[in-house]
């Protein structure tokens, strides 16, 4: 008895493996061009430095105190609240609170269009590069499947 459970088990553990390894779905491969593409524009890559909320706040303060320097009796408490706005928001970088930093040091977005080698139709992309790009075309390495392609840097 203890045989045939052993060569029960046997038989539907190869079953489960074989019908496992049938329904694994194929990898769809991955093709490389080089493309000859048209550069749009380029423009400097930001990033944020964290330092904007100190900022803000020195100059929502500032803004408050010079604001009140100004009208009388009541007024003082609207000239200030308007300064202190005014203050905080000529020191803030990006909606975040942080200043950003547009330095070459980033590296560059290239707005970069070319023909799809999958179904011919314009593709335009962001790419981001490390030197600013002064040509008007280029050569890319464009990634391709069956369905889509995209620049693979």
């Amino acid at each position: 008895m203890n045989i045939s459970k052993l060569i029960i088990s046997g038989l539907v553990l190869a079953s489960a493996v074989l019908s496992g390894c049938s329904s694994t779905p194929e990898r769809t491969p991955i093709r490389l061009y080089h493309i000859n593409a048209v550069v749009n524009s380029v423009t400097p890559a930001c990033s944020s430095n964290g330092e904007g909320k100190g900022n803000q706040l020195i100059g929502a303060v500032g803004g408050a105190a010079i604001g009140s320097l100004f009208g009388g009796g009541n007024a003082r408490y609207l000239t200030g609240a308007v300064g202190a706005y005014v203050g905080s928001r000529l020191t803030k970088g990006d909606p975040n609170g942080s200043k950003l930093d547009c330095s070459s040091k980033n590296g560059y977005f290239a707005k970069v269009s070319y023909l799809s080698p999958i179904n011919n139709r314009m593709i335009t992309e962001n790419v981001r590069v490390e030197k600013n790009i002064r040509a008007k075309q280029v050569f890319l390495p464009v990634c391709a499947t069956e369905t889509e392609s995209y620049v693979c840097l």
